[in-house]
């Protein structure tokens, strides 16, 4: 099984040791594609081949080539990508999923998770619509602007995503790119708000689409300790430099046999109300006001 990833050469490091922890979570029965932002170095390259075999690295001119003719038509599309690495995520490496390696499942997993268990049901994973749950935070946009225009769902993180191509519609990516109010209000987390907005869209036409149990794979800002039930931690905003920290319980070639898998929760993810909307509003707007307080 064929698990996407986006890499630039100053996490390569950090990737080594969380990639390698998933890849023991998945019984070792996964390989990567590492897409590269463009600064990977042949050393990086090499280094990254070596360690996880079966894997490959595409380069930055070769993801874009390989889906040049898919964009042609789409403006929008083609103009996000020099001002958002992160486009590649949304638009260009599902399509190379799909048109190049003949895959009718995106599968994709940041560089930051790191795993501690082996998850039983792994396969029944990707093959969902899945994404991350992050409770109580605003990660996909101002929702007040984003729910005059689309459903949206409630608390999604996209640093884990499952997805069925079925779903991935560029003409609605095209067209979300071209509102210049989605876009101005929304502009720092255009792939996040856009995978959230893809994955309302399916299930506002029926489709189930899930969440990972947040205590299990665990993507909070204020994470503080380990939960007896948890297998993964997202290391998101300011966690990211304390993956070392974590290191010695990351499943590895030494340990992975010695645990017993346990079976990952899913929850069904829920449209955002505009009932709470309100509520989130009133809690982000009391924690920007705490910080400015404190500084005070």
């Amino acid at each position: 099984m064929q698990i996407a990833t986006l890499i630039c050469h100053r996490d390569v490091e950090r990737a080594l040791t969380c990639l390698d922890s998933a890849r023991w979570a998945f019984n070792n029965e996964v390989s990567f594609v590492f897409f590269s932002d463009g600064t990977l170095s042949a050393e990086d390259e090499t280094l990254l081949c070596a360690h996880f075999s079966n894997s490959r690295v595409v380069s930055r001119q070769e993801l874009e080539q390989s889906v040049s003719e898919e964009l042609e038509k789409l403006p929008h599309c083609r103009k996000i990508i020099p001002s958002s690495i992160y486009s590649l995520k949304l638009i260009h490496m599902p399509l190379f999923f799909q048109r190049v390696l003949n895959q009718k499942h995106y599968r994709y997993l940041d560089t930051d998770i790191l795993f501690f268990e082996r998850v039983e049901n792994w396969r029944a994973l990707w093959e969902k619509n899945a994404f991350l749950c992050e409770r109580e935070v605003i990660l996909s946009g101002r929702p007040f602007v984003i729910l005059k225009h689309h459903p949206v769902l409630r608390d999604v993180n996209a640093g884990l995503i499952s997805f069925d191509m079925r779903h991935h519609d560029l003409e609605f990516i095209e067209s979300f790119l071209g509102n210049e109010e989605l876009i101005k209000t929304n502009y720092g987390v255009l792939e996040q708000t856009c995978w959230n907005l893809l994955g309302a869209r399916a299930h506002s036409q029926g489709e189930a689409v899930w969440q990972i149990a947040p205590d299990q794979i665990v993507s909070s800002h204020y994470f503080e300790t380990m939960q007896p039930r948890q297998v993964g931690l997202h290391f998101i905003g300011k966690l990211k430099p304390r993956v070392h920290e974590f290191g010695d319980l990351a499943l590895s070639a030494q340990n992975w046999q010695q645990k017993s898998p346990l079976k990952l929760g899913f929850q069904r993810a829920n449209p955002l109300t505009w009932t709470h909307a309100a509520t989130l509003g009133v809690l982000n707007r009391t924690k920007i006001r705490g910080k400015i307080l404190k500084c005070r």
